[in-house]
């Protein structure tokens, strides 16, 4: 078997062929998946991407489907993983309806994140966005809701800011200084050496950087790209199941403990 795990992050797997724009790992591959999926026509049983298809933008979605579908083998699986606009949605609209019935300091927080869930993503112009400032908080007020949001993204998030051993709110703002103070120093340097560019050079470095959403999918909208890829015998599934060979041995790549590793996606399978 030949399984090929694309934009893998943090998460590689041993005995797949691991690829990110950045080198996470021993056993990772580095290279833009913009100019395509480094492998050969035919060769791939199983191809995953987990939050990778919202990174391009529309015009060039079906262009990666397209390599994706051009490297497995006939019959092979595609598993695809992207935030669900739909779930988002109704989320958004459910603590709106909350705050204007009661406006109460918890449903005023929920409301509030679920608007920068939402949009945040897709508009930020900074590293970590309106997400990012919520999460630097010594305190998070609705810390349980955001991490039933969030999952293992926010547990990881938080644990990393405030520290493994207890660290407390003294040391995050010391590391915090810290690290604006770096971020000061190449700035300045910057704006010396660029003048009025050097906004517009901070926010094309930033887009370019892969960190924004271009586009959001729900079942309709990922169901009809496959379907123009020619993908055939399209299922939408959930974290737990999974039509890979040998799935129970990789199922730590959407699920933890039983629970989404991401909580607010869409999965979906489809064969070539």
């Amino acid at each position: 078997m030949r399984m090929i795990n694309l934009g893998c992050g943090a998460h590689s797997i041993d005995g797949w062929m691991n690829v990110d724009s950045r080198k996470t790992g021993d056993n990772v591959i580095v290279h833009d998946l913009h100019q395509g999926v480094p492998f050969e026509d035919n060769s791939i049983d199983v191809v995953y991407h987990s939050h990778v298809l919202e990174h391009f933008a529309r015009s060039d979605a079906t262009f990666f489907l397209r390599e994706c579908y051009r490297v497995l083998k006939p019959g092979g699986v595609i598993r695809i993983v992207v935030p669900d606009l739909e779930e988002l949605c109704r989320e958004y609209l459910k603590n709106l309806s909350a705050v204007r019935e009661s406006g109460t300091a918890a449903n005023v927080l929920n409301y509030e994140w679920s608007v920068v869930e939402l949009i945040d993503q897709m508009v930020r112009r900074e590293k970590g966005g309106e997400m990012g400032r919520i999460w630097r908080k010594p305190f998070v007020e609705n810390d349980a809701y955001i991490e039933a949001r969030m999952g293992e993204e926010y547990r990881r998030a938080r644990a990393a800011l405030v520290g493994q051993k207890g660290e407390g709110p003294k040391g995050l703002w010391a590391r915090l200084r810290q690290t604006l103070g770096r971020r000061a120093i190449g700035d300045a340097m910057r704006k010396v050496l660029l003048g009025d560019e050097f906004e517009p050079f901070t926010l094309g470095r930033f887009i370019a950087g892969g960190e924004t959403h271009q586009w959001a999918y729900d079942r309709h909208s990922l169901w009809a790209l496959l379907d123009e890829t020619a993908f055939v015998d399209i299922q939408f599934t959930d974290h737990l199941n999974s039509r890979m060979p040998n799935w129970s041995a990789y199922r730590a790549l959407d699920a933890i403990g039983g629970k989404p590793r991401k909580p607010n996606s869409l999965f979906v399978e489809a064969l070539r």
